[in-house]
């Protein structure tokens, strides 16, 4: 008996699609008719004897960035992680008796989809730069990237119509495709470059933006003996000026007096008197 007390309390989350609850176009990130969807937190105390009580803390898919995208948070404390930049639902102290079960249902926006105007997008832009390649060298190349660029999209428009996928898997799927879209822009990319060699013109204008340029800046502790040692290489530099100065100017100073010394010797002393009577004599 005193095993079964020492088991914990278990917390489980399940993903639910809900048919029911439809949001129509009151949603802008679910769009229009999407249905919500419906997160239930399984809170369950297995002990028999012992009655627990715990807080619960659990994050939210991080696709959740607005608070506005929550719905209902089923009882629960809604809170913002700034450094996981994800939302969660908190409840502290709750009472759970012997074997039992307490279920917490979090409603969100269904925000799990691309929607098929991106897709179309993206298909209106892969026709038009395939039609500026027809009849080119570089037609056979973009028609391969075009082709492996529709079958991304009816595989996504395909996986997200499939009622008979398992409900847990679906933000899965979700993922997985916005990966695809991705690889779909840089193809579409691609073919619209091809199209730009062909016919001379600009590229299009989705190609025109901004590529993020990285630059490794030095961190403080580097930017600070750079500057010491540049201050200390001006002061060697000063040092070394000063003492060639210093010596050119003695030099100069030694050259002048030599200079003025030959130029103008000194006069001879006068003889000391008396020194002619004595020669007289």
């Amino acid at each position: 008996m005193k095993l079964i007390s020492k088991i914990p309390v278990i917390v489980s989350v399940l993903l639910i699609y809900f048919s029911t609850n439809l949001l129509g176009t009151e949603a802008e990130a679910a769009g229009p008719g999407r249905e919500t969807i419906k997160m239930r937190i399984v809170v369950t105390n297995p002990s028999a004897e012992e009655t627990k009580t715990i807080p619960i803390k659990v994050y939210l898919p991080p696709e959740i960035r607005r608070k506005e995208d929550i719905i209902s948070t089923g009882g629960l404390e809604l809170k913002y992680d700034s450094k996981e930049s994800m939302y969660y639902v908190k409840k502290d102290n709750i009472e759970l008796k012997p074997h039992d079960v307490r279920v917490f249902t979090v409603e969100v926006e269904d925000m799990w989809f691309i929607s098929e105007e991106r897709l179309d997008n993206l298909r209106e832009r892969g026709r038009l730069a395939m039609a500026r390649l027809e009849g080119s060298e570089h037609y056979d190349a973009g028609k391969k990237i075009a082709d492996l660029v529709y079958e991304r999209m009816d595989s996504i428009t395909a996986s997200q119509n499939d009622e008979t996928i398992d409900r847990k898997d679906y933000i899965v799927i979700y993922r997985g495709n916005i990966y695809k879209l991705d690889q779909m822009k840089e193809d579409i990319e691609t073919i619209e470059k091809y199209a730009a060699l062909v016919s001379g013109a600009s590229p299009m204008p989705e190609m025109l933006k901004k590529e993020e340029i990285s630059i490794d800046m030095p961190t403080r502790t580097v930017t600070w003996m750079v500057i010491f040692i540049i201050l200390i290489f001006i002061g060697i530099l000063g040092a070394v000026f000063f003492f060639v100065w210093t010596h050119h100017a003695r030099s100069l100073e030694n050259h002048l007096s030599e200079a003025q010394k030959s130029a103008f010797p000194e006069s001879q002393k006068p003889p000391a008197k008396g020194s002619g009577k004595e020669g007289s004599r």
